[in-house]
């Protein structure tokens, strides 16, 4: 696995958290969301920002980046522009949607990640 492959598992991840629960899809990605629960969404990125990097940690040994935390909370909100714009056209988060949602990702972490990262407790092997 590369990377990008793991970015697009959890991404696909989130999909099929929102796909299985309607209201929370409504919710947190509708037009019509209110300013506490947007707060609220806010601080659950925060959160899901450091399972990210701690995913990536899992196969990957990272380079040093200043704030990586906020540049994967800046992803995370990225992506979910991506699905509020499909909710918003579509009422449910579409596979269009997914993919630009992965391309988006893929190309901003790109300005802070090489294209191949050493595996995690694997030196010199690379993917």
């Amino acid at each position: 696995e590369i990377w990008p492959d793991v970015m697009d598992a959890l991404i696909d991840r989130g999909v099929e958290v929102y796909e299985g629960n309607p209201v929370a899809l409504e919710l947190l990605l509708g037009s019509k969301t209110p300013p506490e629960i947007k707060k609220v969404d806010l601080d659950i990125a925060l959160e899901t920002a450091e399972i990210v990097i701690d995913q990536f940690n899992n196969f990957f040994q990272l380079p040093k980046v200043d704030d990586f935390n906020s540049v994967i909370f800046w992803v995370i909100e990225l992506t979910d522009l991506m699905f509020s714009l499909s909710v918003r056209e579509h009422g449910y988060v579409h596979k269009r949607y997914v993919k630009e949602a992965k391309r988006v990702a893929r190309g901003y972490l790109s300005t802070y990640l090489p294209p191949v990262l050493p595996l995690a407790n694997s030196p010199g092997k690379t993917y």
